[in-house]
């Protein structure tokens, strides 16, 4: 409350929120696991014309470099939209 007696709410100061960049963390320790995981539907909103795939800022892979260089892996990858950072850790 206001020194004129005025009650503030939240939504009187603070502006509607909008969901921030995402930040996706990958684990494919072998080739074995990935056309499971890049088949999940758990992926789906991240990828090209999903409603999240604009927000997608990095990819952190946790992978195999057996299972980073494997083509369906690859093909996933480049699903992604063009301006998301890759980043790999193996």
């Amino acid at each position: 409350m206001t020194d004129a007696g005025v009650t503030v709410r939240p939504e009187d100061v603070i502006s509607a929120s909008q969901p921030g960049p995402v930040l996706l963390v990958v684990d494919c320790p072998s080739v074995e696991y990935v056309e499971r995981l890049v088949s999940h539907p758990q992926w789906e909103p991240y990828l090209a014309g999903g409603p999240a795939h604009d927000r997608v800022a990095c990819v952190v892979h946790l992978s195999s470099a057996e299972s980073l260089a494997a083509p369906r892996y690859q093909q996933w990858i480049s699903t992604f939209h063009a301006s998301t950072k890759v980043r790999s850790v193996t």
